[in-house]
Formats: C-alpha cells, sequence, structure tokens
C-alpha cells in the first residue's frame, strides 16, 4: 500500500500543477526527466568514489518531482546524514 502511496503523490502533483498553472506536459516530463538522470549519474559518479547513493522509490521520486533540484537536494542530504 505505501509503494502504491509512493507512486500516486507524484502523480497527483504534476496533474494538480498542469491543471492550475497551465504548464506544459512537455515542460514537466523534460524536469522529471532530467532530474531522473541527474541522480542517475551522480549514482554513477559517487561508485568511483566508494560512496552509493541509496536508490528507492523515495528518491527517485523527489527527483522526478523536483527535477534537477531535487536531486541536488537529495544528494546534498544523502552526503550530509551518511
Amino acid at each position: 500500500m505505501n509503494h502504491l502511496l509512493l507512486l500516486l503523490i507524484p502523480t497527483g502533483i504534476v496533474v494538480l500543477l498542469y491543471a492550475f498553472r497551465k504548464v506544459r506536459l512537455r515542460h514537466l516530463l523534460l524536469s522529471a526527466m532530467s532530474g531522473l538522470l541527474a541522480l542517475i549519474a551522480a549514482d554513477f559518479v559517487c561508485s568511483f568514489f566508494s560512496f552509493n547513493l541509496p536508490l528507492n522509490a523515495l528518491s527517485l521520486g523527489m527527483a522526478a518531482v523536483g527535477g534537477i533540484p531535487g536531486a541536488i537536494l537529495y544528494n546534498v542530504l544523502a552526503v550530509i546524514f551518511a
């Protein structure tokens, strides 16, 4: 049930943003994809320094909803609290 909720919350946020702000869907998808790619690239680079970022539903959702700033925030928090 929790995994379903983790998927429905970002989906609801995207739908609300699209409905009320009249943001183009292409822009939202581009932002989500760039955030996910930034998170995956950071995980790849961190693996060279023996530091692995935990990629789970929460981290992927944060990067997808927040875009590149969300991925950066997740990386900084992961380093601080590691």
